[in-house]
């Protein structure tokens, strides 16, 4: 049997490659989080300074604020799951399996603090729908 062949090889490559596209599509969800809240507020910014005068709509201030803290949370949570995947891949070691969290423990965490960004993102959009008002 060539090496080419070798079912051991091709499992360990297929892991490789699946593990490989997994970092890069979790990279992508964290970079697109960021850009939402973070576009989310400069959007907001630029109504308040610009076309709130040119405009017939207002927004309600108490809607603005929570919506600038829901989108400043959703950059934190984001944050928060860049920060923890670093030094979790800081302090992981093939050679000692009790360093860094268990791999079913940093999962959770990734996806939960991902969709309270996600969903930060939708609340604010939300609040500030709700705020606009005909001036």
């Amino acid at each position: 049997m060539s090496e080419d062949n070798d079912p051991n090889e091709m499992t360990s490559k297929w892991y490789e490659a699946n593990l490989r596209a997994l970092l890069d599509l979790g990279m992508y969800a964290i970079k697109t989080l960021v850009t939402l809240n973070s576009g989310a507020i400069v959007v907001m910014l630029t109504f308040l300074g610009n076309a709130s005068a040119q405009t017939r709509f207002s927004l309600e201030l108490s809607a603005i604020k929570s919506a600038m803290y829901l989108f400043l949370f959703g950059i934190a949570a984001a944050a928060v799951v860049t920060g923890t995947a670093y030094v979790n891949s800081a302090f992981m070691s093939p050679y000692d399996a009790t360093k860094g969290m268990r791999q079913s423990t940093a999962m959770v965490l990734y996806v939960v603090f991902g969709v309270l960004s996600f969903l930060a993102f939708v609340v604010g959009v939300v609040v500030v729908v709700r705020g606009v008002q005909a001036s």
